[in-house]
């Protein structure tokens, strides 16, 4: 069987307005091109008829209204694609979801924030806080354009990624432990206290537990928190010792109460990255938004 669109689009236009006239007005095109289009859709499904006349002008037969059914979801279906292809290529009215962990989001999503919402009021940004693992995943599936995450992740495969930024993970602790602060650490010196640091899962989680196995020290975390933030609540009360990226514990050393130790050997450096699908295209909003960090990125390098 042969397929015309222009067939299905008569028949579609004719029954839902009930007369071959109104659809060729609606379609641009002459009566009599409308009803030879229905003509030959009728002969390529074998003959059958599809319109019935009738005092009131013209019906579906039953034929018609069970092909209708099949038609009305397959134009919804076409408009709806139309619709989202002309969000995705646009800048205007247009959707950006993004996919972020908390480091990435703190230090190179929300940053950017502001700026590209003022340039672009009129698109919608839709981010999703979660771990790396979940970032990738959520990528995978199309649920997320664009995701910023941070490294270690369990596969790379089928992604396209570039690092924005490497850091390296410290120890900090309170004013109970300023006297740890005065001299340089072995790793199995700070065993001795108590540890708390992000919920497993996470990526530092993964390359917290690897450094302690490669440094053959047996110290279990004492404490799992949601997120790297409510780490410092813990550590300004001396509760415990944190582990955190050290753009958290720049940040909350300068508002007192605590300190960096300075341990021997550290865990290995991570990377903030972005990474997209290359079997999915990115959107113009996905597009821009990168391109306005990047940017921004090169301006605060030459300054």
């Amino acid at each position: 069987m042969d397929f015309n669109l222009e067939y299905y689009r008569a028949f579609y236009y004719a029954a839902k307005f009930g007369s071959y006239s109104k659809a060729a007005e609606h379609l641009y095109l002459t009566q009599p091109a409308v009803s030879q289009s229905i003509h030959r859709l009728e002969n390529s499904l074998g003959g059958c008829k599809l319109f019935i006349r009738n005092s009131h002008g013209m019906d579906l037969t039953p034929e018609g209204k069970l092909l209708f059914t099949h038609v009305d979801k397959a134009f919804e279906l076409l408009t709806a694609g139309e619709v989202k292809l002309s969000r995705f290529n646009s800048l205007e009215n247009s959707d950006l979801y993004i996919g972020a962990t908390e480091t990435a989001l703190d230090f190179h999503v929300l940053p950017h924030v502001n700026a590209f919402s003022q340039r672009y009021p009129r698109i919608s940004l839709h981010i999703q806080g979660c771990h790396s693992g979940e970032l990738l995943e959520m990528l995978k599936a199309g649920k997320i354009d664009v995701a910023f995450g941070v490294t270690p992740v369990s596969s790379k495969s089928g992604f396209t990624f570039a690092c924005l930024q490497t850091f390296q993970d410290v120890f900090i602790a309170g004013s109970a432990f300023s006297d740890l602060a005065l001299r340089e650490l072995d790793p199995k010196e700070l065993t001795q206290f108590p540890l708390v640091v992000a919920s497993p899962g996470s990526s530092f989680s993964g390359n917290l537990t690897r450094w302690l196995q490669q440094e053959q020290l047996e110290w279990q975390p004492r404490f799992h928190v949601l997120t790297t933030s409510y780490i410092l609540p813990f550590v300004q009360n001396n509760i415990a010792i944190g582990c955190v990226p050290e753009l958290f514990a720049r940040q909350w050393i300068q508002q007192g109460q605590i300190a960096i130790l300075k341990v021997r050997k550290l865990p290995p450096r991570r990377s903030i990255f972005a990474a997209s699908n290359p079997a999915l295209p990115l959107s113009a909003a996905s597009r821009e938004f990168i391109r306005i960090m990047e940017a921004e990125a090169d301006s605060q390098k030459t300054e």
